[in-house]
């Protein structure tokens, strides 16, 4: 009683992403462990916070299913009425902030030039922005695999780097930071996509990279005023691919995290 086939529990929670996000196939996701990124977030609910288990069952879609635990049923109703899927309701605050101090604030640059591919006044704009008030950070919560995992890690550093900040659920083509303006409350400046190395590799690989893209530009080219004024897109790449190039497969792919990715030519291009 209670179970939900891997295959289920795929389509159940693909049906409240985002369209700029989805799962793999079930096949993909037993056949190549680690590949979907997004089946990953169910890891820490069964193994950090213990409210899934997962059991073998070899008949059902996916070879396996998994069932609320004692744990699990006793916190569902409350992130249920927190949020539904990913959206978050207009009156639910962030779930982690940081606002400053009344003295000594030193408020983040705007992002140079150099870094954000996209209109030469940008960096003008945030300038200006920054001198009327400055920003504040927008960490999308789920970055870094949200609450459970490394979101509070984030807003620490953040905090001691002395970077007005808070973390709320950005739309798809915000990225995963963003920057508002304080006087007014509007985005602006640019949006920031973070990937690690192999993330990279795995989201040219599943089509993540290409609708992630394309929300962004979307974003771009409908900027309005009394909404945002984001002009620029900034991809923020941690780690070095040639230190994750798999060779451990008889194919030769010499993909970038495991085998059937693209190889470190394809990323460098």
């Amino acid at each position: 009683a209670g179970l939900v086939s891997l295959g289920d529990l795929v389509e159940r929670a693909g049906a409240l992403l985002e369209p700029s996000r989805r799962f793999m196939s079930v096949a993909t996701i037993v056949g190549e462990s680690g590949s979907c990124t997004a089946f990953a977030q169910v890891t820490p609910l069964a193994s950090a916070l213990k409210w899934v288990k997962r059991r073998t069952r070899k008949h059902w879609r996916g070879g396996s299913a998994f069932e609320l635990t004692a744990t699990g049923r006793r916190e569902a109703p409350a992130v249920v009425a927190a949020r539904r899927g990913t959206g978050r309701p207009p009156d639910r605050g962030p779930l982690r902030e940081w606002r400053g101090s009344s003295s000594g604030e030193r408020p983040p640059p705007p992002p140079s030039r150099a870094a954000a591919a996209g209109p030469p006044e940008t960096a003008e704009a945030a300038a200006s922005s920054s001198a009327a008030g400055g920003f504040v950070i927008v960490v999308d919560e789920r970055e870094g695999g949200g609450d459970a995992c490394h979101l509070g890690e984030i807003s620490r550093r953040l905090e001691r780097e002395r970077a007005p900040h808070e973390t709320r659920s950005l739309r798809a083509g915000l990225g995963d930071y963003a920057f508002e303006r304080r006087s007014d409350r509007v985005l602006c400046g640019c949006v920031v996509e973070r990937k690690t190395a192999v993330d990279l590799a795995d989201s040219l690989r599943d089509g993540r990279w290409t609708r992630q893209l394309e929300a962004m530009r979307a974003t771009v080219a409908s900027t309005r005023s009394d909404v945002h004024r984001v002009s620029s897109i900034v991809y923020l790449i941690e780690g070095d691919p040639a230190r994750h190039v798999h060779t451990a497969c008889g194919c030769g792919c010499r993909g970038v995290g495991r085998c059937g990715n693209p190889s470190l030519e394809r990323l460098r291009a």
